[in-house]
């Protein structure tokens, strides 16, 4: 018979080989980029971790240089942030992902809370998540849980010609339920099996 302490090693390693292949979390904070000077934009149509802006909708922005437009930055200095009047669009070079969470920062120059509008695209253009909310000019973050996402979108519906920023965005990490369950590798059942034999043999001959 295992002792209890035996059967816990076992189910702590295989716990940890699933967590380890099921949790990938990613997060740009936008800092690769030079910062922008004087409030000017730049990267779009560039590489940004694995994405790029699309056409002349938004851009990566100094929280510093832009002080009139945002109060800091919610992590290091830069922010991405959408052209007046213009859908933000933020898509993936390959594949899609799983959208965790960003940060959003209103317009400063707004005196009321600003309707913002995101929308996840899939990999052909259709809408397959949308979520409305009211944010104000402080950083906050919004946690969306979207799956299967090819390209992520946002503006200001209310009032619609706002500036709307963006920092530390977050995606493919593992959602809860997890959207699709990783199976560890044959290798690791092997490997416990080996462990649970040798601890066999070393009770039986003790």
């Amino acid at each position: 018979m295992y002792s209890a302490k035996h059967i816990l090693f076992i189910f702590i390693i295989l716990l940890t080989s699933l967590l380890a292949s099921t949790i990938q979390a990613t997060v740009i904070d936008f800092e690769a980029f030079a910062t922008p000077g004087n409030c000017n934009v730049s990267g779009a149509g560039q590489n940004i971790g694995g994405f790029t802006i699309q056409g002349n909708t938004a851009g990566i922005n100094s929280a510093i240089a832009c002080s009139s437009l945002v109060n800091g930055a919610n992590s290091g200095q830069n922010i991405m942030v959408n052209f007046n009047s213009q859908v933000g669009t933020f898509q993936k070079n390959l594949g899609t992902f799983d959208l965790n969470s960003t940060f959003v920062h209103a317009d400063t120059r707004q005196a009321n809370p600003t309707t913002v509008r995101f929308q996840g695209l899939d990999d052909i253009g259709n809408v397959v998540n949308s979520l409305e909310i009211q944010i104000t000019a402080i950083w906050q973050q919004v946690t969306f849980n979207w799956t299967g996402i090819k390209t992520f979108t946002w503006d200001s519906i209310d009032p619609g010609s706002s500036n709307i920023s963006i920092d530390d965005f977050t995606f493919n990490e593992a959602l809860t339920p997890p959207s699709a369950p990783a199976v560890p590798e044959p290798s690791t059942y092997i490997f416990s099996l080996m462990a649970l034999a040798f601890i066999g043999m070393r009770k039986k001959h003790s």
